[in-house]
């Protein structure tokens, strides 16, 4: 984390504007971003207006956008009843994940994700989110 910002307007535009600013004071390079990930809000994800768009045209077009999986995780578990989705949506992910590796040896991105879910990490956050949201049911 490099700093907390309060800010009022939480259009797409002025929270992007907001993080480049924030980058330009730390010296950071804005055409050294790779993934961006947010939530699925309109203002963040959005293909036209959202922060990874404004962002994304700044940075020189190469910045990839990646649904925040630890959100996708809190959405499954807040709407399944079950652990079984859950384990049925991980096996998935991996399964996808895995082809597409091998598919394209070079890369980088699919083969950090893939060790990232097979960690023991990813069973960690699934145990806690399901204490969790199973005690608000």
């Amino acid at each position: 984390m490099l700093a907390l910002v309060r800010v009022t307007d939480k259009t797409g535009e002025n929270l992007a504007n907001t993080i480049l600013e924030q980058l330009s004071r730390d010296k950071l390079d804005v055409n050294k971003i790779v993934v961006q990930t947010y939530d699925g809000a309109n203002n963040m994800s959005g293909i036209y207006e959202g922060v990874r768009t404004n962002i994304n045209r700044d940075a020189g077009g190469q910045a990839i956008y990646i649904h925040c999986y630890s959100h996708v995780l809190s959405l499954i578990l807040e709407h399944s009843h079950s652990l079984e989705v859950v384990v049925a949506c991980y096996s998935g992910s991996i399964n996808a994940l895995s082809e597409f590796a091998e598919d394209d040896d070079d890369d980088d991105v699919a083969v950090g994700l893939l060790k990232r879910l097979k960690s023991f990490d990813i069973f960690i956050a699934i145990h806690i989110m399901n204490v969790v949201f199973g005690k608000r049911q």
